[in-house]
């Protein structure tokens, strides 16, 4: 794991060679830890280990958008979803909830054929919010 400010000072030739490694290495692992870096910039990643997610800069550099889960790699809600074929023509979901979801604020959502939701687990669809399931 690795954070790097991106900046590689002016010294010793042996000073600028790890700085340049130090950078290099904070790339390759998508600037992974468990909090945020401190110098970001807009489009960069960030493996986000505390949460188990990868993460984006948005354009303005102002705050990180969700991309998917380390984990297993299923997209995280908004990043597009999972799909098959050309152009992600077929939209796929899994059949069981194994976890428990609340919807956010004034959102709706929506998923195809049926779904079981596992003991102990939720979901939560409060006032202004719709589920269907097609």
């Amino acid at each position: 794991m690795a954070e790097h400010d991106y900046v590689v000072a002016n010294d010793t030739g042996a000073n600028v060679r790890a700085d340049i490694n130090n950078a290099l290495s904070a790339i390759v692992s998508q600037n992974s830890k468990a909090t945020a870096p401190s110098t970001t910039f807009a489009y960069m990643w960030w493996a986000d280990t505390a949460n188990d997610l990868l993460k984006q800069r948005n354009s303005a550099n102002n705050a990180w958008i969700s991309i998917l889960t380390l984990s297993t790699g299923v997209p995280t809600a908004g990043a597009g979803g999972p799909s098959l074929g050309t152009d992600s023509i077929i939209r796929v979901n899994g059949q069981t909830i194994s976890e428990n979801i609340t919807f956010s604020a004034n959102t709706n959502g929506m998923t195809a054929g049926e779904i079981t939701i596992a003991d102990g687990f939720s979901v939560t669809i409060p006032d202004g919010c719709s589920w269907s399931i097609v």
